[in-house]
């Protein structure tokens, strides 16, 4: 694996760095029986889950997890804040797909301050339809993007780079279960379908060195010490025991996460 000083190096010159190992396969399993959870209290299929972090202890401590920050700290500094949780889940022999796109051009985070966390909780690949970038493309910073409607693309406000990017140069981000790619939130990226007969699952953490968070944002203060008066502190949530029935987990998350 290489060092972070490397990590740093490849990450200003690239905008990506992957694979990086950090979970062990009984970490993994953990964290995909809680997503079971969740799964089951939609009938079995739950393709966007967002705000993850505001109300699941598990999404919570894995938003937070030392092994992940001690690879996003070289990077970002040592005050860091986690401003949104996500899980994008693929299942086998769907059409969804990710249009090319920066994440930065919603969020408005200075962009050579913020990053993403994508971790892999089942294998991603070609095949399922793992992240592909465009290497390089993030020292331009935000471009300009088109709205558009279509119920197959993944994200939620459904935009995509006006440019034509050419698929040719995309890298395949391929990953296996519990390895993490980090990418600059100005790299142009984005993702096709699950032609598999296998689900890919994914976790998304995004952070911010605590300087540059946007007034008002609710954020976990995950390292350091600078906290602000403009932000909203999210505590530790408590453990949720409607889980174990459906019906009543369902009402929950419903109620308190992002669901599409």
């Amino acid at each position: 694996m290489e060092s972070k000083n490397t990590h740093c190096t490849t990450f200003k010159e690239e905008g990506i760095i992957f694979p990086i190992p950090i979970f062990s396969k009984e970490d993994v399993l953990n964290f995909k029986s809680e997503f079971a959870y969740m799964e089951n209290a939609f009938g079995g299929k739950l393709p966007y889950a967002g705000n993850l972090h505001f109300s699941l202890p598990w999404a919570y401590n894995l938003a937070i997890h030392p092994k992940i920050l001690s690879i996003v700290s070289p990077i970002l500094g040592d005050d860091i804040s986690v401003v949104g949780t996500l899980m994008l889940t693929k299942y086998p022999k769907t059409e969804n797909y990710i249009s090319w796109h920066q994440d930065g051009l919603n969020s408005k985070w200075d962009q050579n301050n913020s990053l993403t966390v994508w971790l892999a909780l089942t294998n991603s690949s070609m095949v399922n339809g793992c992240m592909q970038v465009i290497p390089g493309s993030h020292k331009n910073l935000l471009q300009e993007h088109t709205y558009f409607l279509d119920d197959k693309n993944m994200i939620k406000k459904g935009h995509k780079i006006t440019a034509n990017v050419n698929e040719e140069d995309g890298l395949n981000l391929e990953l296996q279960s519990g390895e993490i790619s980090i990418h600059h939130n100005s790299i142009i990226h984005g993702s096709k379908c699950n032609s598999s007969e296998n689900k890919r699952i994914g976790f998304i953490i995004r952070y911010v060195n605590t300087k540059y968070v946007n007034s008002g944002t609710a954020v976990i203060y995950a390292k350091g010490n600078t906290e602000s008066d403009d932000l909203n502190k999210i505590n530790k949530p408590q453990n949720v025991d409607s889980k174990h029935d459906p019906k009543l987990y369902k009402t929950f998350l419903t109620k308190n996460i992002v669901i599409r």
